[in-house]
């Protein structure tokens, strides 16, 4: 092509023209991709033995799969989009996501196969951890430049895959921006593309040329390894390590008493704002949160700001009327002028419940980089859905959330912490 390079386009066994069936993540997909990197690419009396490969979604899972085949001639990659685990993309804590990747299955792999996978529910089933298998990673020696957005829909894993392909000392360089699914694709109330949100590709096609010649990529010399969007700040910073060294642990917690929301299967709570597409990104929640089966624990005004950068956790004690109940769970950053906007949010399910009994649900919300500024309020919305970014739970009911003993863990990032380093 232009820039120098052979340009090879596969088509993955079962589409396009190639024959046999399309399993996405099944047990022949690194096979394939290991295959077609060292076996039929490298091969080429055009090839000079060194292979990179670049794409996202569905592409950037071919390259996370040839990684996994211990692919010997890839030299670099540039994954987006995708992570490792690809029970995240269909999950999340044990609750289905409808939005986009069912249709997606379908499409490709047919409506029989994607049944059977919507079937193994539980992430410790062997139909996932054979899907999840590392298999011989750790041979491949290709250095990575991965993306990733916050707002991404088969996102919430990507910081845990930078850590793994970051072991045993191998090049893996993040960029994570306020992005959907796509980099520089924006959605959402706050336009982050017009706040500084947009990247070019010099650091990428930099990193590529250097690596293919042997050479040290410029982001080998930057102040950390990671370059995230700090929303709320509207800036890029470097941090040196995620979790992000000196992050403390803070409990935010969710106040005194307790308050019921009404879950009724027919009419939802609709999804607004999150890891969506489209429809994602942050979006205001006043017509959300105004619902009779929406209720909300807001906190006091801040007096300085707050930075978290990091996992979001949440630790909720509930009862129920239904032996099945879903938390829909939001932390908001309430405005002073009373506008709230979606920062992360997850749902998790509590089975097999009695009557009056209470029960607590832990569980990781979801990653972020955010800055709630002095004079803004933190608020969590709960619900029993979030309708169609999850499946409705069929159970209908009452669900109460206790306030004492409910809380968010918040990474939150002290004032000064030097392993933050804004990009000049």
């Amino acid at each position: 092509d232009k820039i120098g390079f052979a340009n090879v386009g596969v088509d993955w066994r079962g589409t396009g023209n190639s024959e046999g069936k399309f399993d996405p993540y099944g047990p022949d997909f690194p096979v394939d991709a290991g295959d077609v990197v060292d076996n039929i690419i490298a091969t080429q009396p055009w090839c000079n033995g060194k292979v990179f490969m670049v794409g996202g979604s569905f592409p950037g899972a071919t390259q996370l799969a040839a990684m996994r085949a211990g692919a010997k001639k890839l030299v670099a990659c540039v994954p987006s989009v995708m992570t490792l685990d690809p029970y995240s993309l269909y999950f999340s804590n044990g609750v289905r996501v409808d939005i986009f990747k069912s249709g997606w299955h379908i499409k490709f792999a047919g409506q029989k196969a994607y049944d059977e996978l919507a079937s193994h529910t539980d992430p410790n089933d062997p139909y996932w951890t054979s899907r999840a298998d590392l298999g011989k990673l750790d041979e491949c020696k290709a250095s990575v430049f991965y993306q990733g957005g916050w707002f991404d829909m088969m996102g919430a894993e990507t910081m845990s895959t930078y850590n793994t392909l970051r072991r045993n000392g191998r090049r893996v360089f993040l960029r994570q921006g306020p992005w959907a699914h796509g980099v520089n694709v924006f959605s959402g109330d706050i336009n982050y593309k017009m706040l500084g949100g947009r990247v070019t590709e010099d650091l990428e096609l930099d990193f590529l040329h250097k690596i293919v010649r042997g050479e040290k990529p410029s982001t080998d010399s930057m102040p950390g390894q990671i370059l995230l969007y700090v929303m709320g700040r509207n800036e890029w910073c470097f941090v040196d390590a995620w979790p992000v060294s000196g992050t403390m642990p803070t409990d935010w917690n969710f106040g005194k008493g307790s308050k019921s929301f009404k879950h009724d299967p027919k009419n939802p709570v609709p999804s607004c704002g999150g890891r969506l597409t489209p429809g994602g990104g942050q979006m205001e929640q006043s017509k959300i949160a105004a619902r009779k089966d929406v209720i909300s624990f807001e906190g006091e005004t801040l007096t300085d700001d707050l930075d978290i950068i990091g996992d979001v956790y949440a630790k909720v004690v509930l009862s129920s009327t239904a032996n099945s109940a879903d938390v829909a769970i939001k932390l908001i950053d309430v405005y002073p002028d009373g506008k709230a906007y979606n920062v992360v949010d997850s749902i998790c399910r509590a089975k097999d419940l009695k009557p009056g009994e209470k029960r607590v649900l832990e569980f990781k919300v979801d990653s972020t980089a955010y800055r709630f500024f002095k004079g803004h309020k933190l608020r969590v919305d709960i619900a029993g859905s979030s309708a169609r970014h999850y499946e409705v739970n069929p159970a209908a009911g009452e669900t109460t959330i206790y306030a004492d003993g409910s809380k968010f863990i918040l990474p939150v990032i002290p004032s000064g912490n030097k392993n933050v380093i804004p990009m000049k």
